[in-house]
């Protein structure tokens, strides 16, 4: 229900029947059926605060049953993107752990703009702070910037358990005080800009990662536009490998910089609701479309929020010797092109699965200035967050 992988692993014991119900019939029952609803999100609510407890993080290092006793009483909560979830100023009442997604701390410089401070991302325990210190207004305002969940601890709850547990406080407020440091020191210092090590990294600040749902993508492809020639060598090399182009040099433009329409392959892909398995995750981590299960309804593309899908005719007339020779005159061009143009022509969703099955990506190696290369925004949103974490102390 989460959109993540799967942390462990089942395996049958003995001969067992399964029934599998599809995540979209999930979806569906959730919105018609009132009680069906309640009683998964419930069910999701217990596995998911269980599986996060046996997790490595910052409950981690905790007693096992002062786990147990802090989870009873704990909720979780979703966030949709801009939702606030802690208004600056405001008293705060519980302490909460980011268990999926990316949260936006900010402070106002005006009575209308705010400047974001840094970003909170699964682990981080933030909350604690204020209510141990016994502040009675937050110093900064806390928001989802993608799809969260969060889990909320209520005040009372957590004190009556850390009481029993002195030892367990300690680690927990050692946690959350290394969490927020950085957004109660920030001061609206920007996060430093890191040089770039020529194709593997992207000098860029956390607010342009994250606000313009970089940090989603797992691979994401960038165009130096400083270095390109527009050759379209990385489009064409694209096309050869999978028969379809799946990359276009068009999409968000960041300085210099070009992050075309190339999938992303986000940590939570919405596009991956499909009653036909037509598109899956490997287990190798690439999003891919399976052929032979797309029934080409389309709801994938319009899923994506970055564009990265597309919907290609499928020319269903397969071509003789002849025509196969007049290939190299335009022919198959000139079939595909009506094909694209045919409204009742059968069509295949397309889009990049990181040349999956490959030793390279043929839009990198086909580059022949070094203009295009991929990057891991999150280990550069890392970097970026120690380096100034170092620079603060030093």
């Amino acid at each position: 229900m989460a959109d993540q992988p799967e942390p462990y692993t089942v395996r049958a014991l003995v001969s067992s029947l399964v029934l599998e119900i599809p995540k979209s019939a999930i979806h569906r029952l959730s919105t018609t059926n009132a009680k069906f609803k309640t009683t998964m999100d419930e069910l999701y609510r217990r596995r998911a605060l269980w599986t996060y407890a046996r997790a490595p993080g910052v409950l981690s290092a905790l007693p096992e049953q002062a786990v147990t006793e802090i989870l009873d009483k704990a909720d979780l909560r979703t966030l949709k993107p801009g939702e606030v979830i802690l208004k600056e100023g405001a008293r705060p009442t519980d302490a909460y752990i980011v268990r999926t997604g990316f949260l936006r701390v900010a402070r106002k410089i005006s009575e209308t703009d705010d400047r974001a401070l840094v970003y909170f991302r699964e682990g981080d325990i933030f909350g604690l702070v204020a209510l141990l210190s016994g502040e009675r207004a937050s110093p900064f305002s806390i928001s989802a910037t993608t799809r969260a969940e969060v889990i909320r601890i209520p005040a009372d709850h957590l004190f009556k358990v850390l009481g029993k547990y002195p030892q367990a406080s300690h680690l927990l407020a050692s946690g959350a005080q290394e969490t927020e440091r950085v957004a109660r020191e920030a001061s609206f210092m920007p996060m430093p800009q890191q040089a770039a090590a020529p194709g593997t990294q992207l000098a860029m600040s956390a607010e342009v990662l994250v606000e313009k749902g970089l940090a989603t993508g797992s691979e994401v492809l960038v165009i130096d536009m400083e270095k390109c020639v527009n050759c379209q060598s990385c489009v064409e090399a694209c096309g050869r490998r999978h028969k379809y182009s799946r990359l276009q040099l068009r999409g968000l433009q960041v300085e210099h910089y070009t992050f075309p329409t190339a999938c992303r392959h986000c940590e939570d892909p919405v596009c991956l609701l499909c009653s036909v398995n037509g598109i899956v995750r490997l287990k190798s981590g690439e999003i891919t479309i399976v052929e032979d299960n797309c029934i080409g309804c389309g709801a994938c593309a319009e899923r994506c929020p970055y564009g990265n899908i597309s919907m290609h005719a499928v020319d269903e007339h397969k071509p003789g010797f002849l025509q196969k020779l007049m290939g190299v005159f335009g022919w198959a061009a000139k079939r595909e092109a009506q094909a694209e143009l045919n409204p009742h022509a059968k069509r295949i969703a397309v889009k990049c699965d990181l040349c999956a099955g490959y030793l390279d990506y043929a839009c990198v190696t086909a580059c022949p200035v070094g203009a295009a290369f991929r990057i891991d925004p999150m280990k550069s949103l890392e970097q970026q967050q120690l380096a100034f974490s170092r620079g603060r102390m030093a």
